[in-house]
């Protein structure tokens, strides 16, 4: 296959329109993980053989396709191979557990099993790979997965690649919209490329500049900046100044 016959990733990462272009036997299920832009591809193992025939693709086919993925569209791609129901609960079972014991830490878990005696563990970390966490983690999968059974493992990580929102950024955020509801703000943070967790971790972040006196939360918990709160969000005269912005923003949303 040529590098051109590869379709663009949609700005939603649908990526049926790559697969279909890719010549496997078959439409695998995909999915994208954004804060690590990492696209992941469910493979049935019993459609695995020594080579691409039948029906079936093969190990060689499935690395180019990954390769090619990688190159041309320069997201990661992770290929986990799927089998009977009884493993894919052994995933969800590994997610749960870390969720409970990293609270905060982890965005998700995929287990890819290659046969039945081996499982490769992919890791989804809420934040940047970082040495300590990433050691006490691994130390836990290869000891809940070895007890599970498995005689061959592996764990490899994938860190966020968008920086979670400083406080200014937020405040900037509040000051665009005001007054603003926490899903909303939430949603623009994330629309303006940022990582956030959730709403809960906005809002303690909306409660510490609250007791700092840089914003203020009306009674039906709408946001907006006080005048010590203008003072610290940077003032510039160009097109991407917060005035400018939030100009643009209040003439979208007036109904004529």
């Amino acid at each position: 296959m040529s590098r051109r016959s590869w379709p663009l990733l949609a700005n939603d990462f649908d990526a049926s329109e790559i697969l279909r272009a890719s010549g496997l036997p078959f439409m695998p299920s995909a999915s994208f993980n954004a804060a690590t832009n990492t696209l992941i591809l469910d493979i049935p193992v019993d459609l695995v053989a020594q080579s691409a025939e039948d029906g079936k693709t093969s190990r060689r086919q499935l690395a180019h396709l990954r390769n090619a993925i990688e190159r041309d569209h320069k997201i990661s791609v992770l290929i986990a191979f799927r089998s009977s129901p009884q493993l894919k609960d052994i995933e969800s079972g590994l997610n749960g557990l870390l969720q409970r014991k990293f609270p905060g830490k982890i965005s998700s878990a995929i287990a890819s099993f290659p046969n039945a005696e081996t499982v490769d563990a992919s890791v989804f970390l809420s934040e940047g790979v970082d040495g300590a966490l990433s050691s006490a983690i691994q130390t836990f999968v290869t000891t809940h997965l070895t007890e599970a059974g498995f005689s061959t493992l592996s764990v490899s990580f994938f860190g966020n690649e968008k920086p979670k929102p400083t406080l200014v950024a937020i405040l900037r955020s509040v000051k665009l919209l005001a007054p603003v509801e926490l899903p909303d703000l939430f949603g623009n943070l994330v629309a303006r490329g940022f990582s956030c967790p959730d709403e809960r971790w906005v809002a303690a972040k909306l409660d510490v500049v609250r007791k700092r006196g840089l914003v203020v939360r009306s009674a039906a918990g709408r946001y907006a900046l006080t005048t010590e709160g203008l003072a610290v969000v940077p003032y510039s005269k160009g097109r991407t100044s917060s005035d400018v912005e939030r100009m643009l923003a209040l003439a979208r949303r007036k109904k004529w």
